[in-house]
């Protein structure tokens, strides 16, 4: 899969600032560019487009991403933590858990082999949460899998 555009907000300043930006290929920006000329430029906008603050913490961000080799830190750990995603598929409760780099989504069901959702929509969470602590206290609340951190520590998830 291919897509025809792309967009980014947040990771360009790293969530510091607003800014938001879209990717197209040539294909697509050239017959624009090229028929700004005969009807005028392409008129659209974002809401942050082009604030001078913002710019300038997406460019520092950028310069920091690779000052500090953040995608080769991705690089390296992002395996291993799908591999950790993938194990999710082995829950009752999860439909599919699937992802790339170190994102991943998870679908949460009521029943696996339907794929069922949640009833009352919006309870998946809450029903979810009882199984983990459920399954902690059998098996010893010092354990904590179940308590999955908001960040991914790689040499934490080696134990």
């Amino acid at each position: 899969m291919k897509p025809s555009s792309i967009t980014i907000a947040k990771a360009l300043s790293s969530g510091y600032i607003p800014i938001s930006a879209v990717i197209v290929p040539d294909e697509l920006y050239d017959p624009i560019k090229d028929a700004s000329g005969d009807i005028g430029i392409f008129g659209h906008g974002y809401t942050y487009s082009g604030h001078p603050v913002s710019c300038a913490v997406a460019l520092k961000t950028l310069e920091i991403y690779k000052r500090d080799k953040i995608f080769d830190h991705v690089a390296s750990v992002s395996d291993h933590f799908q591999s950790r995603v993938n194990k999710l598929n082995s829950f009752e409760s999860v439909g599919e858990a699937r992802g790339i780099g170190l994102i991943c989504g998870i679908e949460l069901v009521s029943n696996k082999s339907s794929k069922e959702g949640f009833t009352p929509m919006g309870s998946a969470g809450r029903v979810v949460a009882k199984i983990c602590q459920d399954e902690e206290d059998d098996r010893g609340a010092q354990n904590g899998d179940c308590n999955v951190p908001a960040t991914y520590n790689y040499k934490e998830s080696n134990r």
